[in-house]
Order: C-alpha cells, then structure tokens, then sequence
C-alpha cells in the first residue's frame, strides 16, 4: 500500500484516480481561476472550455501560473491531457512559425502547476486520505500469483516427460493448467512448446477446457506437431496444414473441426487468421473504434467532429467533407476514421457478397474451441488503438493489423464462452521490445476486466497513470525549431507490474542458465580489445 507522500511523487495531474471536484477546488485555491472542468470518461479527456475561463486572480493566472499567451486555465487543461503547449507566430510573409522562448516560457509554467499539485493534494489530510484510498483500491489490490514447482503428474502426459521438466516449467504448465490467461515470457531455448503442452494436458484433465487452438508460425508447424504428440501421446491432435486449408477444401476442413471431438487442432498462423469470425462481430468491433474516434474528435473540433460523423454514416460519399485545415492532432483522428470507415465499407462488401454463396463456410464462434495458444505472440502486438497522443514518440499503436484484430476478436469469444479473461496462453520471448503501446495492448489481449476494474478504458487513461512525457525543441532542415514530445519515464511502475504479474511468467536468459557451447580460441585469431569486451 503506497503512503500519501508517495503517491503525490508519481502522480500526474490528469490521472484518472484524481476527483474532478479536486481539480476545479485546485483550479480556484491555486490558479486564480474559475472553469466548469469535465472529465469525458469514453475519450480519457479532461474537458475545459477557453471561452468560459473566469479570471479571480490576474498574477496567479498570467504570470505565476500562465503568461500572456497561455493562462493557467489554458495550461491547465494542456497539463491534464499530456500536452505540451505552443505558442505560434505568423512572419511578414504570413508563415506560421513556432515561438521558442514564448512556448519555453509556458512550459516552465505548466511544469509550475504540476508540481505546485503535487504538494497541493497531499496538504489537505481529509484529500490526502481520500485519493490515497483510492489509488490504493484501485491499483493495490491485485496479487502476483504464484505456482508451485514440484514434479506434476498429469493424465496423458509421458511420465518421462513429466520428469524432464525444469521447475519453472512446471510453474507455466500448472499456470496454464489452472484455465486463468498467462503469458510465458520464456527466453529462446527455454522450452515453452513443452510447458505449454503439459499446460493443455492439464486444462483437459481438469474439464477446464475441451477443444485447444494452438495456434503456431507454419515454419514450426511440424515441430510443433512432433512436441505434442511426444508430451501427450494419447490425445487427439489435429494439425492443419496450409495446402488443405485453400478455398476448395476450408468449408469441409471446418465442418471437420466442428463435428469432430478433438482435444488440440494446431492450426498454422497463416490459416488461422482465414477462419473468418461472425460478420455481427467485426462490425460490432469497427463502429466501436469510429465511435471512439468521433468521441476524440469532438473534444478537438465539435464542428468538425458532426461533419465527420454525418460523413461516416453516408451510404454513398466517399469523399470526406472538406473543413479548411486542420490542426496536427485533428489531422491523426481524421486520416484514423477515413481509414476504418474505409474498412468497415469494404467488410460490408464481403459480407454481402458471403450471403449470396450457397456454401456455408463455418465461423470461428462455431468451431467449438473453448481455449487458444498463441505462438511468438509478439507478432500480433499491432492491435491499433484510439489516442491522442499520435505525435509522441514511444507509443506506438499507430499501425493496424488485421491479423491482431483478427485474433483480438477470437480471444472476445473465448472471454464469452468462458464467462471471463481465462482460456488464454501467450508464449512469446519478446513480448514488449520498444513502446508503451506494446504493453497495453498485450493487456487488452490478456486482462481487459482489469483495465475495465481500473478505470483504464483508452491508452491515453493508461499513459497518465503510468507515465509522464517531455518536450524537447529540435531545429528542422531550415533552422526553424519545432517542438517533439517523447515518453520520459515510468510512474507507478511497481504498480504495473503487478498488474502484469498475475498473468505474466518471465524467464530471461540469466534466469534460465540454459547450457551454452564453449567458445573456441583459435590460434592466430585476433583478440578484442577491452571496448569491444564491454560491449
């Protein structure tokens, strides 16, 4: 449980665990202003509208907290949504161009009302207690689990092969037994086809599961194959190879899948994502993204957001309406909903041109699996999410995959089947290499009822309760600066990663100390010198 003082260090003003009551009382103890402020929960925006700013304290709202170009309601509302402001000049020749020292001058402001919060929540202790309860509610009261290591003894599991396992493996097969979501992040070498096999074993001795999808890269198929069929040499496995799965064959590999009782189908990645899910599904998925979509917008631009909406739901115009130009943040959400609206257009196509085909070829909801391994997981991480933060570097999420919205639906009907986050295993030895967006999307896949839990429904909610940002100012081609936001550094770390612990399995190479050939010192060869050792 983290201590009021504590909690203050690490956290940001627009986290969602703070009251929009605390902020308006802040706004007006501190910022020499009054506003109507709004927090807009399907956006994780905070809302503040400039025209309805009330000035009380001119010093405190246009040179303690705010300057003449930005006053502390304005840097208010920027600092709550992890903004950074600008101020812009037009040149003689009417070019637009950043002010340096005038944006300079508004950070260090805005950073003013950042810290001056920091003290401010905690100097109440009726607040202090009252937002400490909350964050600790909220964010303390998940526990990492833990799974015994002794030797398993599984029904169907080869008693040699129970008896090769190292005891983090018997920890990812009992993981993986128990039917909750894991993700065994096992470095190479450290045997997570195996465990996952003992893992699947086990769900069907335990009635956790019935019918397991592994779902594997086609260059590891057979290998795959060979390591199931050693660990459980009793089950019924099928594997799925592309050359049988072409157009002419699926609607009768399917049907087979359906009607028959297998307990594993090893399903190559290349298949998997032609097995198509209920059209209600798809659809249900993309209105809820241009939804988001116009929800963002309309905190940007109202006008521009009914225009936009009115365009999405047209029948017939492809052509989206024109508005004049648009700001840097407007243009992200707009060429978001162009391109989803495009999607969703070319999906009802396919969809009508399914209903005329006499053939019925069988969705995934009806091929009865009740559980899905995820092989080299990492190579579905492109999930795309809605975010306001497109320009900052070290998010992430700006590409889209319909292979990871492909199996982000499946995982939907496997959450459904089984009533909860459970049935799901991610192996994977990188499963976060370089963005935040990497490790919340992996939690969309794996725990969404946490997120819903945590009030984090929208990366932006994620990035102000685990991160904080930084400007730096950066001369283009011309010599002219512009200004470029980057992620700085966690907060709340030990936090997430608890949060991430109660499904996540880490096994680094040092950890594992797998056997490694010895490196041979030919005679003659050159040595490396000291600076080529460190690195």
């Amino acid at each position: 449980q983290k201590t009021p003082e504590a909690i203050a260090k690490s956290t940001r003003i627009g986290a969602n665990y703070i009251s929009v009551e605390d902020v308006m009382y802040f706004s007006q103890q501190e910022l020499g202003i009054v506003a109507d402020i709004r927090y807009v929960d399907i956006a994780a925006r905070w809302a503040i509208d400039p025209d309805e700013i009330r000035i009380t304290d001119g010093v405190k709202a246009f040179s303690k907290y705010g300057t003449r170009d930005l006053n502390s309601g304005l840097l208010l509302r920027k600092a709550l949504n992890n903004e950074r402001p600008r101020v812009y000049r037009t040149d003689d020749e009417g070019n637009r161009y950043l002010d340096v020292t005038a944006t300079a001058q508004a950070e260090l402001k805005m950073r003013d009302i950042i810290d001056v919060f920091q003290t401010w929540m905690i100097a109440d202790p009726e607040r202090a207690e009252r937002i400490t309860k909350t964050f600790n509610e909220r964010y303390n009261s998940v526990k990492r689990r833990t799974h015994s290591t002794e030797r398993l003894d599984v029904t169907g599991v080869a008693p040699h092969v129970l008896d090769m396992l190292r005891p983090y493996q018997n920890s990812g097969a009992r993981q993986i037994g128990s039917g909750r979501n894991a993700l065994l992040a096992h470095d190479m070498g450290g045997g997570k086809t195996l465990t996952s096999a003992v893992g699947a074993a086990l769900m069907l001795q335990r009635g956790v599961a019935k019918k397991i999808a592994f779902i594997a890269l086609p260059s590891t198929l057979k290998q795959v194959e060979a390591e199931y069929r050693r660990a459980m040499p009793g089950a019924r496995i099928l594997t799925v190879d592309d050359k049988k799965f072409d157009a002419k064959n699926r609607a009768r590999f399917l049907a087979t899948i359906a009607t028959s009782s297998y307990d594993v189908v090893i399903i190559p990645s290349s298949s998997f994502t032609r097995i198509g899910v209920a059209p209600e599904r798809y659809i249900s998925y993309l209105q809820g993204i241009l939804d988001d979509l116009i929800a963002a917008l309309r905190d940007e631009d109202p006008r521009r957001a009914d225009a936009m909406e009115a365009w999405v739901n047209s029948p017939g115009d492809d052509r989206p309406p024109r508005m004049g130009r648009p700001t840097a943040s407007v243009k992200i959400i707009e060429q978001q909903i162009k391109s989803f609206r495009a999607k969703m257009r070319r999906k009802r196509l396919i969809l009508a041109e399914r209903a005329k085909n006499k053939d019925k070829v069988l969705n995934f909801e009806e091929l009865g699996f009740d559980a899905l391994i995820v092989d080299e997981s990492h190579n579905f991480k492109a999930l795309p999410f809605v975010t306001h933060l497109g320009r900052l570097s070290g998010v992430g999420g700006g590409r889209e995959s319909e292979r990871a919205e492909d199996l982000y639906l499946k995982i939907q009907h496997i959450n459904e089947v089984r009533g909860g986050d459970s049935g799901i295993t991610f192996l994977t030895g990188t499963p976060v290499t370089n963005t935040l967006g990497e490790l919340y999307t992996i939690m969309r896949f794996l725990a969404p009822s946490m997120l819903r839990r945590m009030k984090i429904t929208h990366f932006d909610a994620f990035v102000a309760n685990f991160a904080t940002t930084e400007t730096t100012l950066e001369a283009n081609v011309i010599g002219r600066f512009r200004a470029k936001e980057r992620l700085k550094r966690f907060v709340n770390g030990y936090e997430l990663f608890r949060m991430n612990s109660t499904f996540t399995d880490v096994q680094t190479a040092e950890m594992l100390d797998l056997p490694k050939p010895k490196l041979e010192d030919f005679e003659g060869a050159e040595k490396p010198i000291p600076v080529e050792l460190e690195m």
